[in-house]
């Protein structure tokens, strides 16, 4: 976070997701701060589109729900991800602990990115049982109290592969999703989080139902964010172990 003029900025890794954009409206509501996202496209994914998209009707729920927080939500700074340059020993602190703790590949990034962008309090939306969090565990110190507590890496743990998070902060490490929600809800802002993303593995525009993310949002309430379709190739993939209709699921999946 930094000061412009006396006005804190927020500097926060957006992805269009439900998490992180808890985080930008919660900050903007709650803190009343400005807020600079901060995304990493992926050319190869096909996620990023529907990510950008997702960000743009944020964007226009904001300026229509609350046209005063839209005045402090700043231009997105985004950077290609084939334009950060390589870093040969965070990647190897990364599969060192991708291997403990099943960490998203985002974090490799978005350590580089904090360099490249010469940040060194990015925001990012790692909440209570996320991989992250629960591997850090007491090697984060608060930093800040309100309005949530916010973490980060303790400095005596820098030099060791846990350093790949020095430059990131943590203000979601205490809450669950569903704390969130409830969050979001007395605060009015639940209806715009459905317009975010989460599916790491589209079909035709729509989530796909069966990956991780998609399976998170169905357990942890969220399932009306998926269509019908979807919905049903998850309950195939997650809820039984009919072989033929998991074959089906891996027809539709290609």
């Amino acid at each position: 976070m930094n000061t412009t003029n006396g006005a804190r900025t927020v500097d926060l890794f957006w992805t269009g997701g439900w998490v992180s954009t808890f985080r930008l409206l919660s900050a903007l509501q709650m803190e009343e701060v400005r807020v600079r996202p901060h995304y990493v496209l992926d050319p190869s994914s096909p996620r990023t589109e529907l990510e950008i998209d997702a960000m743009q009707h944020v964007r226009r729920a904001v300026q229509s729900w609350r046209p005063e927080l839209a005045e402090r939500l700043l231009p997105t700074a985004s950077t290609s991800l084939d334009d950060l340059a390589e870093d040969d020993v965070g990647a190897a602190r990364f599969e060192r602990l991708s291997a403990r703790a099943g960490l998203g590949r985002h974090y490799e990034w978005v350590s580089r990115y904090a360099r490249h962008a010469g940040l060194d309090e990015l925001e990012v939306g790692s909440h209570r049982g996320d991989p992250a969090v629960t591997l850090l565990g007491g090697e984060l110190r608060r930093v800040r109290e309100q309005p949530f507590a916010t973490y980060r890496l303790a400095p005596e743990a820098k030099d060791s592969d846990l350093g790949i998070f020095s430059r990131l902060t943590f203000p979601l490490a205490d809450l669950t999703r569903g704390d969130m929600r409830r969050i979001a809800l007395e605060r009015g802002f639940l209806d715009t989080l459905d317009l975010t993303w989460f599916c790491t593995s589209p079909r035709r525009g729509a989530p796909c139902g069966v990956c991780d993310k998609c399976h998170a949002a169905v357990v942890d309430g969220f399932g009306h964010m998926l269509p019908a379709h979807s919905l049903r190739l998850h309950d195939i993939k997650w809820l039984t172990r009919w072989r033929p209709g998991q074959n089906v699921v891996e027809r539709v999946m290609g």
